[in-house]
């Protein structure tokens, strides 16, 4: 029996709050929402990643090719001597006198006087791709240039070892063309009486 003035328990079945199952549940969606959102956030930073990597390959590749393209449009093609060609002396191994990894040229810089060529300098560059190492399809795009003296034509040049180069990395991380083609030599031609063409050269006409 209950006293007089004392208030009956409270019943429980109206005590307020989840059961477990409720808990489990709730345990559950929640795990599977924050499932779907780090996989959202890392699939998002692979990604950004990838573009990342990307944008800085093309900007490091056009980097690259400017710094050619400037010093070929300073090649000395207007004082007697042909602006790409491969050089007159052998060079010594690991470089090769001309191929589809080699781009041999010649640039300088300076005034014509009295109609003669009058050079500052004169330089002879071989842009050269070389592996990372043996059997290696991924490697370094380096600019080897010799300092030259004399006059055009008979400009002389320093042994072609890259010893007496002054080597400038151009690009690292470089992975050649499926063909293993970098450089390709072109010339127009004019033996036909039609328009001039462009036709692609030989590597063994390159002179």
């Amino acid at each position: 029996m209950l006293s007089r003035g004392r208030p009956a328990p409270p019943s429980l079945r109206s005590s307020g709050g989840f059961t477990l199952i409720e808990l489990l549940v709730a345990m559950i969606c929640g795990l599977i929402v924050t499932g779907a959102l780090l996989a959202i956030l890392e699939i998002s930073l692979r990604q950004e990643t990838r573009i990342s990597d990307r944008v800085q390959a093309d900007r490091r590749g056009r980097t690259a090719l400017n710094v050619v393209l400037d010093e070929l449009h300073s090649a000395c093609t207007g004082f007697g001597s042909t602006a790409i060609q491969a050089p007159s002396t052998t060079p010594t191994a690991p470089l090769e006198t001309t191929g589809p990894k080699n781009l041999w040229f010649l640039s300088g810089y300076g005034n014509a006087t009295s109609g003669a060529a009058s050079l500052e300098t004169i330089t002879l560059h071989d842009v050269v791709w070389t592996p990372a190492s043996a059997g290696a399809q991924i490697g370094t795009l380096k600019d080897l240039t010799f300092a030259g003296t004399g006059t055009s034509p008979n400009w002389v040049f320093p042994a072609l070892t890259e010893a007496n180069a002054k080597a400038t990395v151009l690009a690292t991380n470089v992975v050649p063309l499926e063909t293993s083609t970098l450089f390709h030599y072109s010339r127009y031609d004019t033996s036909s009486s039609a328009s001039p063409t462009y036709g692609e050269l030989a590597l063994d006409e390159v002179s």
